[in-house]
């Protein structure tokens, strides 16, 4: 830790004073705090006066400085975060704030390369480039949030458009309309194998828009939605308007389309690009440039966007990135009809994170025989999937479960976050019509592990029948096999549009090289459009984005 320490003291008399004020904090937080758990651990006071109350101390004090241990990246990730707002307020009180034992102030124009400005960035240096892979020491900086110095508004993306500030504005992603009782599968295979399903619809702006592009969106707006319905995607290519992501907001609004939250915004996995528009990120970070991204619809089984529109700002300088579709009649239409019903009968649950990092705190290390693995562990257990499912889980608005070793990882002691059941097939809300509206191949491990991913450990997901056993290969494979013979690769150059149908239309992305710039928009039914009530819409919803952006962001 000497390295994060020299990163705390780097900010002088305001790095001391926010490391003491954080640690005094932690503090007397913390023993009131590990008390009070175990009176409800024991259902009784701690009674030194007591042999068994002392043997018990002993084992839950093994607890309690494994978890403090624990903690120190947060701590530290605390005193960072607190420095820059020590500092201005020791300014204003008129104190001399060194920066280092040969008397220099913290005065001069610029921060040297390496070094921190007090806004609470990276100035630009090698060193900073190296450090994006995972340490705990990166974990510190990237929770308190200092990062290289970036142009958020620098082209191709530019700034703001100006029209109506929706950074608190925007509606919640609306809930999930399941609707996948009693569907014939049989029934329904054999129509869509007799019937001609159309293929994404793409429009060559050059050719089609004559004028004004705006005004021609406008125009032909309603018959845009409806072959949206029955296509499933539009790609129009060659627009100018959306080269920008002022022009880009015009664009959909030119559509009368609904913008609201991502369906999965508390992940962290896209930030926004432009907030005042309400325009996010797609997957660009360079951690992620080698991750292939799988058939997925943007859903959870708690929320789901109704449609979506991507749109590419700059495509991969040195290759690759492609996005690309799948049709989920079609899917459904080609999975083996024993595989596709086992599936729907037995339903999928999605585990969306691996919390390992409890193990060190709870394993059982014999101290006290069978009392360890029998009353110990097992409490240890339960109070942390309690306290976390009631605490934590929330915040994601995903409907999650807290279960301990479901994959049989880590010797028991991986802690999942994993949705409710749901089926791989639901009706469209509008059509009607049974669509495979399922994320499995995205989310399965097998079929990751046999692809390109760079995912971290606690962000990896996992797939499992509804009652938490395993699917078998031969299963994920037909899935794997139906969905990759539907893929349709929609390449897209700047100021290129794809608008989704996300109910009907599972999308991906390939891994590219290079920098790469695209974005989306998500939206919501106009029935909804004035809805905000999840957590996820929430301030502390946003400071979740934020923090765990901030951590991927810096992996390399």
């Amino acid at each position: 830790w000497l390295e994060v320490m020299a990163d705390v003291k780097s900010f002088g008399v305001a790095g001391t004073v926010s490391y003491v004020i954080t640690e005094l904090a932690f503090w007397a937080v913390a023993f009131p705090l590990a008390y009070s758990w175990y009176r409800v651990a024991e259902g009784s006071w701690l009674d030194l006066s007591n042999a068994a109350d002392k043997a018990k101390l002993l084992g839950a004090g093994t607890v309690f400085i494994n978890g403090v241990r624990l903690l120190v990246p947060l701590r530290l990730a605390a005193a960072l975060a607190l420095a820059p707002t020590v500092e201005k307020g020791l300014k204003g009180l008129g104190v001399d704030l060194k920066k280092s034992e040969d008397g220099e102030s913290e005065s001069s124009d610029a921060p040297a390369p390496g070094s921190k400005n007090f806004e609470g960035e990276w100035a630009d240096s090698a060193e900073v480039d190296n450090e994006k892979t995972f340490s705990f020491t990166q974990l510190a900086k990237n929770l308190a949030g200092f990062q290289k110095n970036r142009d958020p508004e620098g082209p191709p993306l530019g700034g703001p458009s100006g029209l109506e500030d929706l950074s608190s504005r925007l509606p919640d992603c609306p809930k999930t309309r399941w609707d996948s009782d009693g569907v014939d599968i049989d029934a329904v295979q054999k129509q869509y194998q007799e019937e001609d399903i159309p293929d994404i619809l793409t429009i060559n702006a050059k050719e089609s828009i004559t004028g004004d592009e705006e005004e021609w969106l406008r125009s032909n707006r309603e018959d845009l939605k409806k072959k949206l319905l029955k296509h499933g995607a539009i790609l129009i290519k060659g627009m100018e308007t959306s080269k920008s992501g002022a022009g880009f907001r015009r664009v959909y609004e030119a559509l009368d389309l609904d913008v609201c939250l991502d369906p999965i915004h508390t992940s962290g996995l896209r930030k926004f690009a432009i907030e005042q528009d309400g325009i996010y990120e797609e997957v660009n970070k360079p951690g992620l440039r080698q991750h292939y991204i799988g058939l997925h619809n943007e859903s959870t089984t708690n929320r789901t966007a109704a449609f979506g529109a991507f749109v590419c700002f700059l495509p991969a300088t040195e290759g690759g990135g492609d996005f690309f579709v799948a049709d989920g009649k079609k899917i459904l239409r080609d999975i083996d009809p024993k595989v596709l019903k086992e599936l729907y009968d037995k339903k999928i649950r999605i585990s969306v994170s691996n919390l390992d990092f409890f193990k060190p705190i709870i394993q059982d290390r014999g101290l006290f025989g069978d009392y360890d693995k029998e009353v110990l562990v097992p409490r240890a257990k339960e109070d942390l999937a309690k306290a976390i499912g009631d605490t934590v889980a929330p915040k994601f608005d995903m409907d999650l479960e807290m279960v301990w070793g479901a994959d049989g990882a880590n010797e028991g002691y991986r802690l999942q976050a994993i949705e409710l059941p749901e089926t791989p097939i639901n009706r469209h809300p509008v059509t009607k019509e049974p669509v495979w509206f399922c994320n499995m191949h995205n989310h399965s491990r097998f079929l990751r592990d046999n692809r390109p991913c760079t995912v971290p450990e606690v962000g990896m997901t996992e797939t499992f029948f509804g009652d938490l056993s395993a699917i078998p290969e031969n299963v994920l494979e037909e899935v794997d096999r139906a969905s990759r013979k539907n893929i349709v690769p929609t390449p897209m150059q700047a100021g290129d549009v794809l608008l989704v149908d996300n109910y009907r239309m599972l999308h991906g992305r390939d891994i590219f090289q290079g920098d790469r710039l695209h974005a989306v928009s998500w939206f919501t039914w106009p029935e909804e459009a004035n809805i905000k009530e999840a957590v996820s819409n929430t301030s502390e919803g946003n400071s979740l984005n934020k923090m765990i952006n901030k951590y991927v962001s810096s992996l390399k």
